[in-house]
């Protein structure tokens, strides 16, 4: 095994660690791994990922349009109100989604 594929297995074996749950050295028994051999490999994973460098993409920020609505923010629920809304209806609305 090549020193890259030594490397992108013991990568996928970190992450196959992260999604389990178990503590590191419930992992290694779970796994036959030497809990040294699994923290050298953290260390030296974790070391080439602080170093690996960062690429930012570019994006396109367009101003919001402007517009006559009044937005309503009430827990995870949002209500676009225009003119000529009714206001009993928004009034029991927003009663109902206060009450949850």
């Amino acid at each position: 095994m090549t020193r890259s594929e030594q490397r992108q297995y013991w990568e996928d074996q970190l992450e196959t660690f992260k999604k389990s749950g178990m503590t590191a050295k419930e992992w290694c028994q779970e796994n036959g791994i030497s809990i040294h051999k699994f923290n050298y490999w953290k260390r030296k994973c974790s070391a080439v990922m602080a170093s690996t460098p960062t690429h930012w993409l570019p994006i396109d920020m367009q101003p919001e349009q402007e517009s006559d609505a009044l937005i309503l923010r009430i827990n995870d629920v949002s209500i676009e109100v225009r003119q000529g809304f009714d206001p009993g209806l928004l009034r029991l609305v927003v009663t109902t989604l206060a009450s949850k």
